[in-house]
Order: structure tokens, then C-alpha cells, then sequence
């Protein structure tokens, strides 16, 4: 069978980058994914939990989660763009709210960052997370963090949310690429944001949400805190299951104020190490990338209105949005 030029090209360029990534994990001494499981089989014998130090904070790492804890065992850091636009935005005596905060992988960040005279809320609907986040705050001692079981959405009421075996997966909403991973659904309490900051008597500075493609209902449920004109700035993770519904939600920000201030598409582990080696070798990678489709990773400078008109939201995929209203 006759193989045509395209084919052809996108078959060297997956075989040129599978090897460059060998290379790069024999290199760096990398946990290859195919090695990890023996690995956890042989931690769990031990203990369930295994504590590591991630972000200059102590945290209890579940060895049974596929995902977040999993990544932090692997390689000691996720999101290493999105964090270091928390160290730089998030500030001493700021109130933050941490709309899905997992097991406090962001929350303590938030704390240390914020001092005694801030506060962290700290939110998460998944029980075992809950559980997991508040041992990790009490490791670290921190006296300004709160923790609250709840989802947050557009209305006040018992929902749904669905476990996945990676539970930083888990959402309100059944998505395409959790769908494999679904192990079951629980009730939790859900409530507006807006509502939550009425009861709390809060206005946060600063709000970091992922919530797993619910962006648009959180969103939903802030309208009163929207409408207000006070500087806010919202670190959003946008996932692209809902096209014209999110760019409806961009709109909302922007009608009450809000710009871009950065927009970061993560690198992998891969476009990580690369950075570190010969430029013929980045430029041999880059191009393997292109060839196959696969977005760039960086920051990128857009307003607000460039990323509702471009079709980067889709083609980049997860991506983090820092928005500000001054």
C-alpha cells in the first residue's frame, strides 16, 4: 500500500519526537509513565499516603489518585507557567478564593504567598480531596486557610458531581476526555459564589478556578460580584468542551470590565526538558510538533476580544486566562 507525502511526513515527525522524548527522559532522569505503576505498587505496600515537599510546602500525596498526585510524584511540579503567575499576582494581605482546590496543591501556594494578614478559601466538592486538603493545611500550620466542601455553580441546590480514578478529573459535568476514568457519581451541595461571599462576608482579590468545564456556571453564579466595580482578578483554567457557551461567558467578563491580562498554554513534561538542550535539537522538536498539530506552549499577550474572535481556545485546549478588572 502507497503511503502519500503527508502520511508519509506525519509518520517521521511522530517517530523523530517519540525519540527526542526518550532521549530527554534517560537524560533528565525522568519517570517514564510505563515504569510509575511498579513504582506506586511497591510505595503502597508501604502506605497509602507518602509525604513530599512541592512548592516549598509539605503535602500528603495519595498513591490510589491517577492524577494530580500521580503528576506531583513524577515530577515534584504541575502548571509551572500558571504558578509562577500565581507568585507573581497574588500578594501579601490579598483575600483569595481557590474554587476547586483539590488537594491544596494551589491553596498552600496562596497561603504562604498571602501572610497572616490574608486568607485563603479554599473550596472543593470531592470528599477524599477535602479530606486530603485539610491534613495538608494542618502539616503546614496554616492558620489562613478555611476549607469548604461545596461546588459552586449557578444555582443553590444538591447536584451531581462524577469521580473519576484522576480526581483532579472529576466534574459537575460528564466531559469526553474524564469519561474513560468515571468510576461513579455522589450528591454534593452546590452553591452560588456570589452566595458563598454573602455569607462569608468576603470580597476576594484574587480567584483561581478549575473546575473541570463548570467554568460557565461558576461564572453564572457571580453575577453579583460581577456587577461590583471593585479591582478583581480572576485565574481561570478554560477547557474547550463548550465552544459558543464559553465564548458567551468571555463576553459576560468583558461587559462588566474585565481584560486579559495573561493567557498561558502549559508545556508537558517533554516541552519542559527541551528548553534545556542545544538549539538544533529545540528546532528538530518544534518542528516534529508543528508537522503533528500541536499548538505551541508559552504566554501569550491577546485582549480579551482577540480570544473570543480566534479559534485558540480550540485549538490550544486547556488552557489558563488571567482576567482583570483595575
Amino acid at each position: 500500500m502507497l503511503i502519500s507525502p503527508r502520511d508519509r511526513a506525519g509518520t517521521i515527525a511522530y517517530a523523530g519526537r517519540f525519540l527526542i522524548i526518550g532521549y530527554l527522559f534517560l537524560k533528565h532522569g525522568q519517570i517514564p509513565r510505563y515504569y510509575l505503576p511498579k513504582l506506586l505498587f511497591k510505595l503502597r505496600l508501604q502506605s497509602r499516603y507518602i509525604k513530599r515537599e512541592i512548592l516549598n510546602n509539605e503535602m500528603y500525596l495519595d498513591l490510589k489518585d491517577e492524577g494530580l498526585s500521580r503528576d506531583l510524584l513524577k515530577t515534584g511540579i504541575r502548571e509551572a507557567l500558571a504558578v509562577k503567575l500565581v507568585h507573581q499576582e497574588v500578594k501579601p494581605g490579598d483575600i483569595v478564593a481557590d474554587i476547586g482546590a483539590n488537594i491544596g496543591y494551589y491553596a498552600l501556594l496562596e497561603a504562604r504567598l498571602v501572610g497572616d494578614k490574608g486568607k485563603v478559601y479554599a473550596i472543593e466538592p470531592v470528599p477524599e480531596n477535602v479530606e486530603l486538603l485539610r491534613r495538608n493545611v494542618k502539616l503546614n500550620k496554616y492558620q489562613n486557610v478555611e476549607v469548604f466542601q461545596l461546588a459552586i455553580g449557578n444555582k443553590n441546590r444538591t447536584n451531581f458531581i462524577y469521580l473519576s480514578s484522576k480526581r483532579n478529573w472529576s466534574s459537575m459535568i460528564r466531559t469526553k476526555q474524564a469519561a474513560p476514568t468515571i468510576k461513579g457519581k455522589i450528591p454534593v451541595q452546590e452553591v452560588t459564589f456570589g452566595d458563598f461571599c454573602l455569607k462569608n462576608r468576603l470580597y476576594p482579590n484574587f480567584i483561581r478556578m478549575d473546575v473541570e468545564g463548570y467554568e460557565v456556571e461558576v461564572i453564572e453564579g457571580m453575577k453579583d460580584l460581577l456587577k461590583d466595580k471593585r479591582g478583581l482578578k480572576i485565574l481561570m483554567e478554560i477547557h474547550p468542551y463548550r465552544g459558543k457557551e464559553i465564548k458567551l461567558m468571555l463576553k459576560t467578563l468583558r461587559e462588566h470590565g474585565f481584560e486579559c491580562k495573561a493567557v498561558i498554554n502549559e508545556p508537558d513534561s517533554p516541552q519542559l526538558l527541551i528548553q534545556k538542550e542545544p538549539q538544533f535539537l529545540k528546532k528538530m522538536f518544534n518542528f516534529c510538533n508543528e508537522r503533528l498539530g500541536i499548538y505551541p506552549s508559552g504566554l501569550f499577550n491577546m485582549t480579551l476580544g482577540q480570544l473570543i474572535e480566534s479559534e485558540f481556545l480550540s485549538k490550544a485546549g486547556w488552557v489558563h486566562v488571567l482576567f482583570e478588572r483595575k
